[in-house]
């Protein structure tokens, strides 16, 4: 997967990227975007949570001065729990969805007419998306493996000491902006 990374965003020219966390946390496995992006947290990736409802960060999204959007998202392609997929804009269906309130393939278009972003996808494929249930130990493990390759990818390390907290933002309504108080690359 770091190679893969590593390859993707060189194709994209590089510069800045906003990891982007998709994702319904009381949905089990569903929660996997989410989970990235709180183990981001306390490294200079910046990050940002923005639930079932991509389509309301849009703002956020486009501003954060990325050149590079990568989602991380459940996405069932047919692989084993806690196996994941790098996709292309192009890759992703645009209508189909099935825990969000908008197809994630629409956002991506958005951002790159809109901002002239790039997006990725890191999709994970779920075992379970149940309402209710908790994550799969497989797609937990995946969220910690994807949060790590993504830090090394991006040659980041942890810059923050002390609360843990860092660029990566987890909230229900849509910030201001994507940032923190560590150093963002």
């Amino acid at each position: 997967m770091v190679e893969d990374l590593r390859r993707a965003l060189a194709a994209a020219g590089g510069g800045n990227v906003i990891v982007v966390g998709v994702g319904n946390t009381t949905r089990g496995d569903d929660g996997v975007g989410p989970a990235v992006v709180e183990e981001l947290r306390g490294t200079a990736v910046a990050a940002l949570d923005v639930g079932d409802a991509p389509e309301r960060y849009l703002g956020p999204i486009t501003e954060s001065g990325a050149q590079v959007v990568l989602f991380v998202d459940a996405v069932d392609f047919g692989g084993g729990a806690g196996e994941a997929v790098l996709l292309e804009e192009q890759e992703v269906p645009r209508q189909s969805c099935v825990t969000h309130r908008s197809a994630l393939g629409l956002v991506m278009r958005y951002v790159r007419e809109q901002a002239g972003q790039r997006s990725l996808l890191i999709g994970v494929q779920p075992a379970s998306i149940a309402p209710g249930s908790a994550m799969t130990p497989p797609v937990r493990r995946a969220a910690k493996g994807i949060a790590a390759a993504v830090s090394e990818a991006l040659g980041t390390a942890p810059t923050c000491s002390g609360s843990g907290s860092g660029p990566a933002e987890t909230t229900e309504e849509p910030p201001a902006g994507a940032g923190g108080e560590c150093g963002q690359r």
